[in-house]
């Protein structure tokens, strides 16, 4: 297709775009395959050539490619005033086609927070210790996701800090916004979350015997 498609343009960029010269072709190939007027055709792939040269003086090869490196990039032509509103797009068509071939990495999976974390660890007992159905875990692991949130935010998660208050306080909120029946199992799937944390020394003191009963609590503030 290429000895069609600005040959001459396309084997000049090849020949300067460093790690990725050998790669080139084949994206100019893609843009023409999905309809890209030559015009912007030569503008993407002097971007990616561009890329490729950037990444040649940092000594990287194109397996030091990713998402966090195309950042790099385009702030580097930014600071060059060298960039546009389409920049990013380029880069992640040249990015797709590059992981087709096998040139990049997979997109690495996003680090786990700190809750996520617990939820996961606290789902891997309800399943291989307990053996519970998938189905109560879905509805156990979102109370313990909106017990360390609403305890910890977006800070540090530090199990051994929460306390029979921050307990109590959650199940009076949780009391106030669901139904019986919801509250009735946001309470079991807290007893379990705090008895667990007990066992693995994660708690001083096990918690889930703070955890009002459903009755009591829904009768707490009659006179």
């Amino acid at each position: 297709m290429m000895s069609e498609f600005l040959p001459k343009f396309v084997a000049a960029q090849c020949m300067r775009a460093g790690p990725l010269g050998s790669h080139i072709e084949a994206f100019a190939a893609l843009l023409a395959g999905r309809g890209y007027a030559a015009s912007t055709t030569k503008e993407q792939v002097l971007l990616v050539a561009d890329l490729g040269r950037w990444l040649g003086r940092r000594k990287l090869e194109v397996g030091d490619l990713n998402e966090g490196r195309a950042v790099q990039f385009l702030r580097h032509r930014r600071r060059r005033g060298r960039t546009s509103r389409s920049s990013g797009t380029v880069l992640r068509v040249a990015l797709e086609l590059l992981r087709e071939v096998g040139v990049v990495g997979p997109i690495a999976p996003a680090a786990e927070s700190a809750i996520e974390r617990v939820e996961h660890a606290f789902a891997q007992h309800l399943l291989q210790e307990r053996g519970l159905s998938g189905a109560s875990q879905a509805n156990y692991v979102p109370v313990v996701r909106r017990l360390l949130t609403r305890r910890f935010g977006t800070g540090p998660v530090q199990l051994d800090m929460l306390g029979a208050d921050d307990v109590t306080r959650f199940v009076a909120h949780e009391a106030r916004t669901l139904s019986p029946g919801r509250v009735k199992l946001t309470v079991t799937a807290l007893r379990g979350f705090l008895r667990w944390l007990h066992r693995r020394g994660d708690t001083r003191t096990d918690l889930a015997g703070v955890v009002p009963r459903v009755a009591d609590w829904r009768l707490a503030t009659l006179p």
